[in-house]
């Protein structure tokens, strides 16, 4: 039988690449991260793909290439971003009838808006009279990504 451990550490090796574009002061930020040993790496056309969402321009191709293929987690100024509508992340917390099961929806920031701390995540719970303690430990595993 595997031990919690070894079943973490498999999970971790399991883990895809993963990126974040992020808007501060202006700018675009471009940040990927690494697969796990048996994960798949970040594909350089997904981050084209997203950077044309969000109708970025002005960014070195060849710079974001670099930056997909070492994969090392460190956030990148790659290009203006042209101010538009913002909002802060927000959240909310619905909680069953039955007391038995709560969901909370994340909602992410748009704009120059900023992302929810783990800390206002926690404070949210615990203010609706939920149990977090270890149970915040699974929610420092994700970084904040825009969709």
């Amino acid at each position: 039988m595997e031990s919690h451990s070894d079943f973490y550490k498999s999970l971790k090796d399991s883990d895809n690449g993963y990126f974040t574009v992020e808007s501060r002061s202006g700018r675009a930020f471009l940040c990927v991260y690494p697969p796990g040993k048996k994960g798949r790496p970040v594909a350089y056309s997904d981050v084209i793909a997203r950077l044309d969402l969000f109708k970025l321009s002005g960014y070195d191709l060849s710079f974001v290439r670099e930056i997909v293929v070492a994969s090392e987690g460190r956030s990148h100024d790659i290009c203006e971003w042209e101010d538009r509508d913002s909002s802060d992340a927000s959240s909310e917390i619905q909680i069953s009838e039955d007391l038995m099961e709560a969901k909370m929806i994340l909602h992410p920031p748009r704009g120059e808006g900023k992302f929810l701390s783990e800390e206002e995540i926690t404070a949210q719970i615990e203010n609706q009279g939920l149990y977090s303690g270890s149970l915040m430990k699974p929610l420092k595993k994700f970084p904040p990504v825009l969709l």
